[in-house]
This record gives structure tokens, sequence and C-alpha cells, in this order.
């Protein structure tokens, strides 16, 4: 009974030691952290998806049937400044840029938000009724995704197909190196 009273100082210490470290994560929580391989501050900001594919009007039921995903390349149309506009705001529902950027991991275009077709299919297998998203790569010859963009389009694919009832197998997916 001797340290009764050192463990409580030791008990008291403690709490305000993690009180205080919370407090200071608090503080530093509207500051966004640079992204690391692994790191543990990238999986609280995984897309919710239900926000960032909001359109200005509901979507039927049957609306979507299929889904395409191509390559393109960037070509200055596409920035966190402007958004999505040009040649693939025509072309492409969604857009997934080939670099990290959490907080606008992928972009939407008008044709989404309107829930209209895309214009000048470049293969095909779309009609009125397919998703189409592209993935920005650097170089159309040797197309290359990054690792964002996998898991970004694994994620965004997967919503899809279950919330708009695509069947899987009517993705439609480029070999990827």
């Amino acid at each position: 009974m001797h340290h009764q009273g050192r463990l409580s100082k030791v008990m008291l210490m403690l709490v305000a030691a993690m009180t205080g470290g919370t407090l200071v994560l608090l503080a530093l929580e509207g500051k966004p952290l640079q992204p690391m391989p692994f790191s543990l501050s990238s999986q609280g900001r995984l897309t919710d998806f239900k926000t960032a594919l909001v359109t200005d009007i509901p979507i039927e039921a049957g609306r979507w049937r299929r889904i395409d995903v191509s390559y393109r390349t960037n070509q200055g149309r596409l920035s966190p400044q402007y958004g999505l506009t040009g040649e693939l705001a025509q072309k492409y529902h969604i857009v997934i840029p080939d670099r990290v950027d959490m907080d606008c991991p992928f972009y939407t275009s008008s044709r989404w938000t309107k829930q209209l077709a895309c214009l000048d299919p470049p293969n095909g297998l779309c009609d009125s009724r397919t998703i189409k998203i592209c993935l920005i790569t650097r170089n159309l010859r040797q197309p290359v995704s990054t690792p964002s963009q996998v898991r970004q389009l694994q994620e965004l694919v997967n919503y899809l197909v279950k919330n708009h009832h695509i069947e899987p197998q009517l993705v439609w997916m480029p070999d990827r190196p």
C-alpha cells in the first residue's frame, strides 16, 4: 500500500499525456498529411462514392448496363483547378488521374452528373448504357496504371456493379502491364 500514491500519480500523468496527445492530433487533423506507402493516414481517407458520384437527376433503375475502362493521356485537360473539361469531359463519365490526390481521387464529368451517354466511343463495346471510365497514363503505347489508380478503380467498379446492378462480366478492362 506504500506505492498507492505513486500509482495514482503515474495513472494521472498517463491520462494527461494521452489527453494532450489527442488534442494535438485533433489540432493537426485539419491539415492534410502527405500520403506514404502503407500509411495509416491514407486509410482514413477512403473515397465515399455515394457523395463523390452525385448526380443532378436521380439514376433510374437499369440505366447502366456496362462499364468500359480505357487509357488516355491527360494533355492538359484535367486539373484540380478546372476539373474535367474538354474532350475528356465529352468521352468519359469518370476519369482517374495518374497522380495521387487524396482530396480528388477521381473526376466526374457533366455527362455523369446529367446521366447522359458519352460521345464518340473509341471502341464498339459502348452504347448509351455504358459507363465510361478513363485511366490517365503518360504513354499510350505502353500504358501503366499506378497502384493508387488500380486501388481506386477496383473500389469504384465494385461500387458501380453493386449499386447499379451491372453484371461483372459486362465490365471491360484493358490489359494492364
